[in-house]
């Protein structure tokens, strides 16, 4: 919502598992499905940008892992 400027999202989320094909190849097979709609907190985003922002400083950049 942040990089959109949007107050509001919808979200489809499928619910399903693991399995593989019969040739053995890896998929997710999918069981169900519910749409989800949330509204844009402005503090709660403050919060996760900065803790992004710190991981990737601490972490990504520096390519020290994490403990």
């Amino acid at each position: 919502m942040a990089c959109c400027e949007a107050d509001t999202a919808h979200l489809l989320v499928a619910f399903g598992a693991d399995t593989e094909d019969a040739h053995g190849t890896p998929m997710f097979l999918i069981e169900d499905t519910a749409t989800y709609w949330s509204e844009r907190d402005a503090e709660l985003e403050a919060r996760l940008l900065e803790y992004g922002a710190r991981f990737v400083n601490d972490f990504v950049a520096t390519g020290k892992p994490r403990q």
